[in-house]
């Protein structure tokens, strides 16, 4: 394994902080690489608008919640819990004000912030929204840097995976099929 750095920019040019992740190839990004990832240098990245989406599917209802940032990288997380969709679909849409204008990098201190502000700390309810949250933030970051969000949060750990029904579903998937 190799170590992989991201340079992150100040205006005025210089660097202002290193990112580094573990990696199972040697991926080497500067300055001058265009394959850097769509974050616009000398920028910040801010949220700008949170919206929720609430499909009806056959044996599940999914809530979905997506965040968008000022330089159009849009983040997605899923927020699903049966039974009580309604709720969750509210304390997503509770979150907004307090997104909207933050760094989206700053993923800890948000999930942080939002998990103290609630009045039930810890409700099943808050902790499903907060995963969509989270799950959205991490997207940003890793289409940001321009690296899957595997490799940012340690990298990969299997290359193979053995097909498996899914709940409600009476035969596994063929290879083919996945």
């Amino acid at each position: 394994k190799s170590w992989c750095s991201y340079r992150v920019l100040r205006p005025s040019g210089g660097e202002k902080c290193r990112l580094r992740y573990r990696s199972e190839t040697s991926i080497e990004r500067s300055g001058n690489d265009s394959a850097r990832g769509a974050i616009r240098e000398n920028v910040p990245l801010k949220i700008t608008d949170l919206k929720v989406l609430h499909t009806q599917g056959g044996h599940a209802n999914w809530i979905f919640v997506q965040l968008f940032t000022d330089q159009e990288i849009i983040g997605v997380g899923e927020s699903t819990i049966e039974r009580h969709q309604l709720p969750v679909i509210k304390t997503l849409e509770s979150f907004k004000d307090f997104l909207v204008g933050k760094n989206p990098f700053e993923i800890e201190a948000i999930w942080n912030a939002l998990y103290k502000q609630t009045f039930w700390e810890g409700q099943l309810v808050v902790l499903t929204a907060l995963s969509g949250v989270e799950q959205a933030l991490w997207d940003i970051k890793g289409k940001a840097l321009g690296v899957p969000v595997y490799e940012l949060l340690g990298g990969s750990c299997a290359t193979r995976f053995a097909p498996t029904p899914m709940p409600g579903h009476s035969r596994a998937l063929s290879p083919n099929r996945v």
